[in-house]
């Protein structure tokens, strides 16, 4: 029962994270990858079988998962410094367009104050 739910889950999960034919070519076009992890018809089964093809390999696999895991801490830290990149454009934009405002306020509210003296 707990196995085909989980099956279940595989297949929706699956469903949602298809990508249109478009949007797959474009990613690829912006982003070339040879990583096997990075295409569209990857397949797990696959890609385990290629990293342990024997049984003998097995004896490599936490040395494998150590690598995996350092490629997964580098992902992590490209990923962040791209948010914060983004959170600092935002706010300087902000911060930008809040001065622009402050000065076009100013400049409105000097140009009123004098012709409200020459009245």
């Amino acid at each position: 029962m707990m196995e085909e739910e989980e099956l279940e889950f595989v297949e929706e999960l699956e469903a949602v994270l298809q990508l249109t034919p478009e949007v797959q070519l474009a990613i690829e076009q912006v982003f070339p990858s040879q990583d096997p992890l990075d295409r569209a018809d990857f397949n797990a089964v696959e890609y385990i079988n290629t990293l342990f093809p024997t049984e003998q390999s097995l004896a490599n696999i936490d040395e494998v998962v150590n690598k995996i895991r350092l490629k997964i801490r580098r992902l992590d830290d490209n990923i962040r410094t791209v948010v914060r990149g983004q959170t600092n454009v935002g706010q300087d934009g902000r911060q930008a367009g809040d001065s622009r405002f402050i000065k076009k306020f100013y400049k409105l509210a000097g140009h009123s104050g004098h012709s409200g003296s020459r009245l």
